[in-house]
């Protein structure tokens, strides 16, 4: 006889939100005195994205090693000018937490 299925896991399916920094309103800002220092970086940022796509909370997980960038970074995506993806439990907008990075480089 063939064993038995495993069981089916029965919990929400949560599938993240979206931030796009391509998107229009997304993109922060170089700070003008970083980019008189050239500093660059990798910022790591936990948000929390509301049902509407707006975000209401973020979090600076790993600093790009610069206050300025870190700090651009968030306050763009606090602004409300950027239009996210939220997240969703069992197809439904639900408001979630999404990792993202931002990578500040100069051209």
């Amino acid at each position: 006889t063939a064993p038995p299925e495993p069981a089916k896991a029965t919990g929400p399916v949560t599938v993240p939100g979206v931030i796009d920094f391509n998107v229009a309103g997304c993109k922060p800002e170089y700070p003008r005195a970083s980019l008189r220092n050239e500093e660059t970086g990798t910022v790591v940022l936990s948000v929390l994205i509301g049902a509407d796509g707006a975000v209401s909370d973020v979090k600076i997980d790993k600093s790009s090693g610069f206050r300025g960038l870190d700090n651009a970074v968030r306050a763009q995506l606090m602004s409300g000018s950027c239009k996210n993806k939220p997240g969703t439990v069992d197809g439904k907008p639900q408001q979630t937490w999404t990792k993202v990075q931002y990578v500040w480089k100069l051209d």
